[in-house]
């Protein structure tokens, strides 16, 4: 189990502060506890070539709560997990490089394996097994205030799957985005605070003195996307750097709206870079990486509520200071001197632009099915050709969901279109409820489009993993 030291502080003032309040209690506590959790298998398969079991993972999720009075609660979430599928399989097979010439150690024999020394050429970073403490956090209830401090996820927004203004927390690409909400969150923590001194508004204060950046898949894996540069430059864990949000919202007639701020950190690093000795003859170039943290200010703004028999759901958010990675050679070269010698120098990697992100969705019932249809859009200011991505960025989404044999069996299907690459993501899902306590899922996850272009840092978001395509089995039960 891992803490920062930042972590272990705040864990520990949290368990004084519940000592403290536990140990002026007198009473019986026998009713004041509660315990749930869950017991989890996830199987994937993957069926394209070289197919494999790419996951035996067994998950147990506990979830335990303790009333020490009707105003105070504290609240802990333990998490393990251990992946069979290690055990079963060559890491090679798991995650193999997608090429042509790619050899697998499963066609050779042990004695060709120890000879050649290949099990595990490529060093693929292996995460097989992991048991951590989720969440951790006390909530405290006044008449009109509430407090939660602690370890803990905190959710913004109304757009399902739209990270518009939902951006406090970062994300774990452990899995891309196909784990559940609960494990591709990564908790912080933080203080919240939920006001209600001006009626009818609500205002939600936030202050987050841990420091996380989004968390990439493990290297190597098949989900591996983008990895951390080395030499990255953290900001310090300090009352200074720490991040602030504040929300205000307020219902208007059968409508909700919220507007909100959010100082913070970009939880994707800026990668700068400098190229060194550009035009020397037999001299090749050499680049040095400058990654860091940015600053952030994103203002955001919510709406959601009834529109007939449509439930219409808007956030919009416009972000200042992001920086943008750039293509490579397009800025102009600065002479410098290097060692007593001219030479040609370029500054290059990011340019900092502000950009606005907006997300609609309608949620209707139509033939006894549930329907969401949702647009995502992005669009960057001041635009330069040498921008990696695109001025416009469009994605849209379906979704449908249905019940049968008295509501124990749910087929859903999601679908997600990136129209910039015209690529798509597939997810259809069935799930059969066998008891109250147990349920069996099985389902897909497709890809189609394009993996990337040659360029840095120029690769497709779903057609990234066209080869990664698997069903998948769940078996759930609930306690």
């Amino acid at each position: 189990m891992r803490f920062s030291p930042l972590g272990s502080t705040l864990l520990s003032l949290l368990i004084v502060v519940i000592g403290s309040v536990s140990g002026t209690l007198a009473q019986d506590s026998e009713d004041r506890f509660s315990i749930h959790g869950q017991l989890k298998n996830e199987t994937a398969y993957r069926f394209v070539d070289p197919t494999a079991f790419t996951k035996i993972l067994n998950i147990a999720r506990l979830e335990a709560r303790y009333f020490p009075t009707s105003s105070f609660s504290v609240t802990a979430v333990l998490r393990t997990y251990y992946d069979a599928a290690y055990d079963v399989q060559k890491i090679d097979r798991i995650a193999p490089r997608k090429s042509s010439r790619t050899i697998l150690s499963q066609n050779l024999t042990a004695e060709q394996i120890a000879a050649l020394r290949i099990d595990n050429l490529r060093e693929v970073e292996i995460r097989q097994k992991e048991t951590e403490l989720k969440e951790i956090y006390a909530d405290w209830s006044f008449r009109r205030l509430d407090l939660r401090f602690g370890k803990q996820i905190v959710r913004w927004g109304v757009v399902e799957g739209a990270r518009v203004t939902d951006e406090i927390n970062p994300l774990d690409f452990q899995e891309f985005i196909l784990r559940e909400i609960q494990d591709r969150y990564i908790p912080l923590w933080m203080l919240k605070a939920d006001m209600y001194y001006f009626d009818p508004y609500a205002i939600e204060i936030l202050w987050i003195p841990e420091l996380k950046g989004h968390q990439p898949a493990s290297k190597g894996s098949e989900w591996e996307q983008f990895q951390l540069l080395e030499n990255l430059k953290e900001p310090s864990q300090n009352l200074p750097n720490s991040e602030w949000a504040i929300k205000v919202s307020k219902p208007v007639g059968s409508w909700n709206v919220s507007g909100s701020y959010f100082y913070t950190w970009d939880d994707f690093p800026s990668s700068f870079r400098t190229v060194f000795g550009l035009g020397e003859f037999g001299v090749s170039p050499e680049v040095a990486f400058r990654p860091r943290y940015e600053r952030l200010h994103i203002f955001g703004g919510t709406f959601t509520g009834p529109l007939g028999q449509v439930v219409l759901s808007g956030e919009a958010a416009y972000v200042a200071g992001k920086y943008f990675g750039t293509l490579f050679g397009r800025f102009n070269p600065v002479t410098g001197v290097v060692d007593g010698g001219n030479t040609l120098q370029l500054n290059l990697g990011e340019l900092q632009r502000d950009y606005a992100k907006y997300a609609l969705s309608a949620d209707f019932r139509l033939f006894k099915t549930d329907f969401s249809l949702q647009i995502q859009q992005q669009y960057i200011f001041a635009y330069q050709p040498e921008i990696i991505q695109d001025r416009f960025d469009t994605i849209l989404g379906a979704f449908a969901r249905q019940e049968g044999l008295y509501g124990r069996l749910t087929a859903e299907l999601l679908l997600i279109y990136f129209i910039n690459d015209k690529e798509i993501m597939i997810r259809p899902k069935g799930t059969y409820q066998l008891t109250d306590a147990f349920k069996i899922a099985v389902g897909a996850d497709i890809f189609e489009g394009t993996i990337g272009g040659p360029l840095p840092g120029e690769f497709h978001f779903a057609g990234f993993f066209k080869n990664n395509d698997r069903v998948y089995l769940e078996l759930i039960y609930s306690f």
